[in-house]
């Protein structure tokens, strides 16, 4: 498979794991953005489309927010 598809089919699961998790309400999307999560940068400007076409407001974090550690169990 050519490396732009491979891109291509990465960043759109990423698209559709954020998405299809959203049933209103508040959310924290926390998305890495280093050199090594290129297909996270390359769904971020879909996944703020879609939020602003629905309704949703981007807000940054401030020490308003809440902090919430999640906590992986292997």
């Amino acid at each position: 498979m050519p490396i732009q598809r491979y891109r291509f089919v990465l960043y759109l699961q990423i698209y559709n794991n954020v998405i299809s998790k959203l049933k209103g309400g508040e959310y924290t999307i926390l998305m890495h953005d280093s050199s090594h999560h290129i297909n996270t940068v390359s769904a971020l400007p879909y996944i703020i489309k879609y939020l602003k076409e629905n309704g949703y407001r981007i807000l940054p974090i401030n020490d308003q927010v809440i902090p919430y550690h999640h906590f992986v169990n292997n």
